[in-house]
């Protein structure tokens, strides 16, 4: 477990089982930026309504936050589990962000998911 980011967070959210310590590896987090680049993609199409468009859009951001907290060594819990993907965001790309594993992953996934490569994004 990285302890700077349980010394960061309420007790409780581990107490309560919301958060759970988590062994990630490189492919999951290939894996989840591969759904948050595809959903990205996807959230564009025009062919399709503006809700749906919102709802792949938010399954990235969902994704992408799940890849930060799985490179910071956890998951999120049964309970509330989107509200605890997306509430943990505040600390695992938030102020302060360092580099939380050896290689860097962690700060990789927090960059492509809030800035998305130009070969992402389409022409508006």
């Amino acid at each position: 477990m990285d302890g700077r980011l349980y010394e960061s967070y309420p007790t409780t959210a581990f107490k309560n089982g919301w958060l759970v310590a988590h062994k990630s590896s490189k492919q999951e987090i290939t894996n989840l930026l591969g759904i948050v680049a595809r959903d990205l993609k996807d959230s564009q199409a025009k062919d399709v309504s503006d809700d749906w468009r919102f709802a792949i859009a938010y399954n990235a951001a969902l994704q992408a936050a799940t890849a930060a907290l799985a490179a910071s060594g956890y998951r999120a819990g049964r309970d509330s589990h989107h509200y605890r993907v997306i509430q943990s965001l505040e600390l695992t790309a938030g102020k302060g962000l360092h580099q939380r594993s050896d290689d860097g992953l962690a700060d990789r996934c927090i960059s492509f998911a809030i800035w998305q490569p130009k070969s992402n994004r389409t022409a508006a």
